[in-house]
């Protein structure tokens, strides 16, 4: 089953079984954890590794002390920087000696002296993170009918039901914990508005920030399509009783609106910048680059390594996600004996090294279209 044919099925199942209609204490609750159901599908269909590496024991002891540190000083400064637009940011771009958000910067910029500003790298602070725990929120009385049922439309074999039902009840857990940590963040700041992308999937940013009255601005971070969990939903469906969703939804053009429907109050097309790559003088460029995402990294690193014996002249990049850091060492030793080849760990813009390029080869990013604005080649796996 490809992409495509998975989304299609799920949203039919969705809207077949009602669960946008469901309630659970009086509120719906299936968009709380549809994203990472779908994430299970995925990973039991595909093989996917979704597994997330304990952090080791030293921070898993010092982070809630620093966290509660870290939120201490945030809301004191946040007390004083009341009535101001929220701009929450995933700085993980390196520009000379600074971090930069290329999505949420330019738009704080154009608010001088009007903004506060949280950061959530490197470290998401600013609400309670759950690690892994057997609490459980809140879920529907007949939960195992629905998971029976998933299980037996994706012909996922039914032994997998208490795998499902653990990620359900842990993501309803966290749901509710960020739900409280919002509010107390909200009750301090008082923002006329918030601004951010999803660096996490942020249901409860969206529904505490409603029961608040404040609007909320999601920007476009990236790559969005009908194959995208988190911004892909059927337009069969009525959303209206629903409040997990932006007010605005800011994109790069109108094309990016059309991919899929994501049903957010209003959609404006704004571009941006920081994407909008000039065409690039090249003086015989000898390399390609390989544009890397986490859930395909398996696939790259085969087609590399037939790349580099085909090809052992040409010098091959291949330009690491921000997702991949934390494995940015163990990759660079998986490619370390093909001499043509370079992994480039730096958190750096793709495009920042188009100068040197001839051919861009990716599976699905926004790069691609950086690279087709400046000119190069583009090879989609």
């Amino acid at each position: 089953m490809i992409a495509i044919d998975l989304m299609i099925r799920f949203q039919r199942f969705e809207h077949e079984r009602g669960l946008f209609e469901q309630v659970v204490e009086g509120a719906p609750w299936w968009d709380s954890v549809r994203y990472h159901v779908y994430i299970f599908l995925e990973t039991a269909l595909w093989g996917r590794d979704s597994t997330i590496q304990p952090a080791p024991y030293w921070r898993r002891v010092a982070s809630p002390v620093w966290r509660a540190a870290m939120q201490w000083k945030l809301y004191r400064k946040l007390r004083r920087e009341q009535d101001r637009l929220m701009l929450i940011r995933a700085p993980r771009v390196r520009q000379g000696d600074r971090y930069i958000d290329p999505i949420v910067d330019p738009i704080g910029a154009l608010f001088p002296g009007q903004t506060s500003i949280i950061d959530t790298l490197p470290r998401r602070y600013h609400v309670p993170v759950i690690h892994k725990t057997s609490r459980s929120g809140s879920v529907p009385d007949d939960l195992h009918k629905t998971i029976e049922a998933i299980l037996e439309t994706f012909a996922i074999p039914q032994d997998r039901a208490r795998d499902l039902e653990r990620i359900i009840r842990f993501r309803r857990h966290v749901f509710e914990v960020e739900q409280q940590g919002y509010d107390r963040l909200f009750k301090q700041a008082r923002p006329r508005m918030v601004v951010f992308v999803q660096n996490g999937i942020e249901k409860a940013l969206f529904r505490t920030a409603r029961a608040h009255g404040i609007p909320t601005v999601e920007v476009q971070h990236g790559l969005i399509g009908f194959a995208h969990p988190a911004y892909s939903y059927s337009p069969d469906i009525n959303y209206e009783e629903q409040s997990t969703f932006p007010d605005l939804f800011l994109t790069f053009s109108e094309y990016w609106e059309k991919t899929c429907f994501f049903p957010a109050t209003t959609h404006v097309p704004v571009g941006n910048d920081s994407y909008s790559v000039e065409r690039v003088a090249r003086e015989t460029p000898n390399a390609a680059m390989v544009i890397g995402a986490k859930a395909h990294h398996d696939v790259f690193v085969s087609w590399i390594r037939a790349l580099a014996a085909l090809s052992p002249d040409r010098r091959l990049l291949y330009k690491l996600h921000p997702s991949q850091k934390p494995a940015a060492a163990e990759i660079s030793a998986q490619l370390n004996d093909l001499p043509n080849v370079e992994v480039v760990t730096a958190p750096i813009p793709a495009a920042s090294l188009f100068k040197d390029v001839s051919h861009v080869i990716a599976i699905s990013s926004t790069v691609a279209y950086e690279a087709l604005q400046a000119g190069l080649g583009v090879c989609i796996l």
